[in-house]
């Protein structure tokens, strides 16, 4: 093997990070004086990727001058994911200007700027990557810089603004090993998930068919693909696919670390409680509890707090709600991939949002992909499918939900009930599943009471946007009179 010069930062950044068994430098660093050694030994460890060695070289360190060693023990405590002790870890200052100083505080302030990514304090984050780059860039550190570059790619996706370009010129800087291309890999389909482009993420991860993050992309495009795998985005792939019916049993990991995993537990752990009544309100507290940086998780936040509020009679502020969620939308490079997946996890929350007042082009001009009951037909795909016998029974449905009525006035007539339901026994795919157009009227109605006066008229307008849904012109006249202002 070929003599490495230790000493100079930027020989060793080259051997630790193109020698294809790292652990083949190892009788090299033996040679070297102890502290050189022990430094070396910790960056080896590190690269190997092996915890117990990096726990004992962690304890070898912490046993010379702190001032010497500052970085690389960052380096380590966040390998071994202690981020706030990194965080926390006072700064040392320098004794001397040299490249064994300077190469330790490069590796100090990346070390911080990762530990500040993964504990959401963004911009004290950004400013310890610059740092560490002008540093490695000064040390001829190539590789080291291109490691900081997609550090800080991954920061922009973290804190909410994805760069994917960004990603693929840090990739480009320099030839990568397949372990670290596919670390780059993963970030890059990350930041394009975030955009709403799960498509094109699905196909940079099929020469990676046993990674978990496929299993993920497969379940957001709704596709059959790879339920196998480890790791957090592996299972949450798979509650995906059991709340979408591609299997019996949801359960999402309590993945408890500030990441973007941990963010897609919750959203879907809340979308499964808001399928069933009574756990509504526990939705409702874990969504307001969760702080969401990227466009998705942000459309999807909005969304469901809209549902929640929709079965609880309001509360928050929903024309807010809505601004939130068509900003995000429109930061999505691809929305067609999330409109559909919202439509899967609640078409019940996808026909309410159509309505509602300003809410985003692309999700109200889709609203006739949902089946909607609006009176004596379904109303689905540009077609009305007429329904069986007499009219009254489906109408007694559509007015009691918008009225809130209960009890006799509510209920069909059992005949007219009965040929009801063996009409919709007979309709194939998804006319079947269709929403009660009367329940969304109901829904608009209490969010337009709930408003202030000023934003009465854009309530009253979505109100009388959904009766001019309704078959029957004399449901839609009754229900006129009974639930909008007279006309003056």
């Amino acid at each position: 093997m070929t003599k490495v010069n230790l000493q100079v930062p930027a020989e060793w950044d080259v051997a630790l990070n193109t020698t294809p068994d790292v652990q083949t430098l190892l009788p090299q660093v033996m040679e070297q004086e102890h502290l050189l050694c022990t430094r070396r030994s910790a960056q080896v460890a590190m690269a190997v990727g092996a915890t117990d060695m990096v726990v004992r070289t962690l304890g070898n360190l912490e046993a010379l001058p702190p001032e010497k060693t500052l970085g690389v023990r960052l380096m380590a405590l966040v390998h071994l994911g202690q981020y706030g002790s990194v965080a926390a870890c006072p700064d040392q200052p320098w004794t001397s200007f040299t490249e064994e100083d300077a190469e330790d505080a490069c590796d100090a302030a990346f070390a911080r700027g990762m530990a500040l990514v993964q504990l959401r304090r963004f911009e004290d984050a950004s400013s310890q990557l610059l740092l560490a780059r002008r540093l490695a860039e000064a040390l001829g550190m190539r590789h080291r810089v291109q490691l900081v570059a997609l550090e800080a790619a991954r920061l922009q996706t973290n804190r909410g603004t994805p760069d994917p370009n960004s990603l693929r010129s840090a990739m480009g800087l320099q030839p990568m090993s397949r372990r670290r291309h596919a670390w780059a890999t993963t970030s890059l389909v990350e930041a394009l998930i975030a955009l709403g482009d799960y498509e094109s993420g699905h196909m940079l991860l099929e020469a990676y068919e046993d990674c978990g993050l496929r299993v993920l992309t497969s379940a957001l495009l709704g596709r059959q693909g790879p339920t196998g795998g480890e790791g957090a985005y592996a299972e949450i792939g798979r509650s995906l696919l059991a709340l979408r019916g591609e299997n019996e049993s949801f359960q999402v990991p309590a993945v408890t670390t500030n990441s973007p995993q941990a963010e897609y537990a919750v959203l879907f752990r809340a979308w499964a409680m808001l399928r069933t009544r009574s756990m509504v309100p526990q939705a409702y507290n874990l969504l307001t509890a969760l702080q969401v940086y990227t466009p998705d998780q942000r459309a999807h936040r909005a969304a469901a707090l809209i549902q929640a509020n929709a079965v609880l009679g309001g509360g928050d502020d929903i024309e807010q709600l809505v601004a939130e969620f068509n900003q995000a939308l429109d930061a999505m490079t691809v929305r067609t991939s999330f409109l559909s997946l919202l439509k899967c996890l609640s078409a019940d929350a996808y026909a309410l949002l159509g309505f509602l007042p300003k809410i985003h082009r692309d999700l109200s001009e889709s609203l006739p992909d949902i089946p909607l009951l609006v009176g004596t037909s379904i109303a689905y795909r540009y077609q009305h499918i007429k329904l069986p016998g007499r009219a009254s029974g489906s109408l007694v449905w559509v007015n009691a939900a918008a009225q809130g009525l209960s009890g006799r006035e509510a209920r069909p007539h059992p005949q007219a009930l009965q040929r009801l339901r063996e009409a919709l026994q007979k309709m194939e795919g998804e006319a079947s599943q269709f929403i009660n157009l009367g329940t969304l009227i109901r829904v608009l109605v209490q969010f337009r009471d709930a408003a202030r006066g000023v934003r009465r008229p854009a309530w009253n307008a979505a109100v009388a946007r959904a009766l001019g849904w309704l078959d029957s012109e004399a449901l839609r006249h009754d229900l006129t009179r009974e639930l909008l202002p007279p006309i003056t």
